[in-house]
C-alpha cells in the first residue's frame, strides 16, 4: 500500500520523516509523496491532491501550546465537529507528554495528525499501527526472533 506524508510548518522535517518511515515500513507501507507547506491554503491544496492519491496520509505539524497548527485548518476543511474546548468528536486522540495527535477515518482514508517532535512520534506512531493494520488489512512485519547469545557463545568457551 501507499501513503503520503505532509508537513505543515516543520523544522524536524529529516528526523520526522525517518520516523514516520520506520513505522509505515513495519506494516509495509511505502511513502510514496512527501510535500510541505508554510502556508494554510498550501496545507488545504496539498493535502486535497494527497487524498485524492492516497488512502493513508501521514501530516506531521509544528506544535504551538501543545497544539498541532494543522488541526483546525484540517478540521475545518474536513467538517470534522469539534466539542466546547476544540477538540474534534469521533477522532482517536494519539496522546503524547508535550503535543497530542488526532487518528481521522473515513471509510476508505486515514489521515494520521502528528506533531513535529520526533520524540513524540515514537511514542504515537505504535498506537496507530493497530488500526491501520485492522482497517487496510495490513499485515505487520514480524518482530525479530529472540537471539539465545548464551548458546551462540558457549561452544567457544567449551573448547
Amino acid at each position: 500500500m501507499d501513503a503520503g506524508l505532509l508537513f505543515f510548518q516543520a523544522r524536524r522535517t529529516s528526523l520526522c520523516e525517518q520516523e514516520v518511515r520506520k513505522a509505515a515500513a513495519n506494516l509495509r507501507v511505502a511513502l510514496q509523496g512527501v510535500n510541505a507547506s508554510a502556508r494554510r491554503e498550501g496545507l488545504c491544496r496539498a493535502l486535497a491532491s494527497f487524498l485524492k492519491k492516497y488512502p493513508l496520509i501521514y501530516l506531521v505539524s509544528a506544535v504551538e501550546g501543545g497544539r498541532l497548527l494543522c488541526a483546525d485548518t484540517v478540521f475545518q476543511a474536513l467538517h470534522v465537529p469539534l466539542d466546547e474546548q476544540g477538540e474534534p468528536k469521533h477522532v482517536r486522540r494519539l496522546t503524547g507528554f508535550d503535543a497530542c495527535g488526532y487518528l481521522l477515518e473515513s471509510q476508505t482514508q486515514t489521515i494520521v495528525l502528528l506533531p513535529d517532535l520526533p520524540e513524540e512520534l515514537r511514542i504515537q506512531l505504535p498506537g496507530t499501527q493497530r488500526r491501520l493494520v485492522e482497517k487496510f488489512g495490513l499485515t505487520p512485519v514480524p518482530p525479530p526472533k529472540e537471539v539465545d547469545y548464551e548458546a551462540l557463545i558457549e561452544p567457544f568457551f567449551t573448547r
